[in-house]
């Protein structure tokens, strides 16, 4: 009888600490792509002067100044008036030459 109970204990609480190890292991390797391109994006747009490094901080400033509302965790403008601004501004931008591309010259 102790062996039944052993091998009863033992096989189910090996099986547990195995198929929670093996999951555990398997949703980490399926997550870090998506972690690491996540944070070189946001190091690559920080580097090139696009966002600021602290991104929460930043949106978080700014609902503080009233130019952005929080709405269930989303972060909007305002008022439709500086979304158009900002996007004319965006839209208005010139496109930037390539690194590899010579500069023509008038």
């Amino acid at each position: 009888m102790f062996g039944l109970g052993c091998g009863l204990v033992f096989g189910l609480g090996g099986g547990l600490v195995f198929g929670l190890g093996v999951g555990l292991v398997g949703g980490l390797s399926r997550g870090w792509g998506a972690v690491i391109q996540h944070y070189s994006l946001r190091i690559a747009l920080w580097r090139e002067g696009g966002i600021p490094l602290n991104y929460v901080r930043f949106l978080c400033q700014c609902h503080a100044a009233l130019l952005l509302q929080l709405d269930d965790g989303i972060f909007r403008f305002r008022h439709p008036l500086l979304q158009d601004y900002f996007a004319d501004m965006w839209e208005g931008a010139e496109e930037p030459v390539p690194a590899n591309t010579p500069a023509t010259r008038p």
